[in-house]
């Protein structure tokens, strides 16, 4: 059972309002544009310099499929099944400052599992 992955980190857009969702999308690397195997895994990672409150969620683009995203880390299976050179959005919602200061940029890493 052969196992691939594409790895993507980008910052997103600079969030400056409250409950203002901020979305980007994800690509694949160009050398996985004809990778079809099913996605296995998707890990994504979340970090930033603030003390504000963060909705974040992971999408397939192009698709209302989504999963919250719990801590600075995580790991989920929803996406098995769909080809793995899916894109995906990323959503970020500020819900509080908590005495910090806008704009905040969260930087992200997605890792993508596909295989057989």
């Amino acid at each position: 059972m052969a196992s691939e992955s594409w790895v993507k980190s980008q910052a997103s857009p600079g969030i400056t309002r409250l409950n203002d969702a901020v979305s980007y999308k994800i690509e694949p690397p160009n050398e996985w544009v004809s990778n079809t195997n099913p996605i296995k895994r998707v890990d994504a990672h979340l970090q930033y310099q603030s003390d504000a409150t963060v909705i974040s969620q992971l999408c397939l683009a192009n698709s209302y499929r989504c999963v919250t995203l719990s801590g600075s880390s995580f790991t989920t299976d929803v996406f098995n099944g769909e080809p793995g050179n899916s894109e995906f959005l990323l959503v970020h919602t500020v819900t509080r400052w908590n005495g910090s200061l806008p704009t905040l940029f969260i930087k992200s890493s997605i890792s993508v599992w596909s295989g057989h």
